[in-house]
């Protein structure tokens, strides 16, 4: 999925908006992710965003489970939008680790909670569990200067230790 996103940012120059689990779909010999649904899209360049329509350029446009907290505010996205998408591949995580929700937006109670300590709200063991934490910590920071972008998504220990990229994992 990591991949894919990337992929469409870097060679479309688009910004999804709207990842989650019901926007990716799998090749039947599951191993290809297509990304589905592009009806929130936005250009990457902010140049080409500032001409997208108003509603497009912020203020609760997605699904709000996976909603970047920039994109709850009057101001929008003033960051890179790229790690609009970082933040709702981070809650897509959570929902393939745990098939739940952590929380229902950056204001919930829950989200803190979640950030302080994600493996026990996610009441998962794992012996890479630290790394995991890290992790989704730096995917789902309020802080949009401070997320990580994908390329350091995919260069992460966590991800890198289970071998989750392939050098054919993204196919034409």
């Amino acid at each position: 999925m990591c991949d894919a996103i990337d992929r469409l940012q870097k060679e479309c120059g688009v910004v999804h908006r709207d990842i989650k689990l019901w926007n990716m779909c799998l090749t039947d010999d599951l191993t290809n992710v297509k990304v589905i649904d592009f009806g929130l899209a936005t250009p990457l360049k902010r140049e080409e965003f500032a001409k997208a329509p108003v509603f497009f350029q912020g203020v609760i446009s997605g699904t709000k489970k996976y909603l970047a907290p920039e994109l709850t505010t009057a101001e929008g996205v003033l960051g890179d939008l790229s790690k609009v998408d970082t933040f709702a591949l981070g809650v897509t995580l959570i929902n393939l680790l745990t098939g739940q929700y952590m929380f229902e937006n950056h204001h919930d109670p829950a989200y803190a909670a979640f950030l302080a300590d994600p493996i026990s709200a996610m009441q998962l063991s794992c012996e890479d569990s630290e790394e995991l934490a890290d992790l989704l910590r730096n995917m789902l920071t309020s802080d949009i200067e401070s997320r990580m972008d994908l390329d350091s998504v995919k260069k992460h220990a966590w991800v890198t230790k289970h071998d989750l990229l392939g050098e054919d994992e993204v196919r034409e």
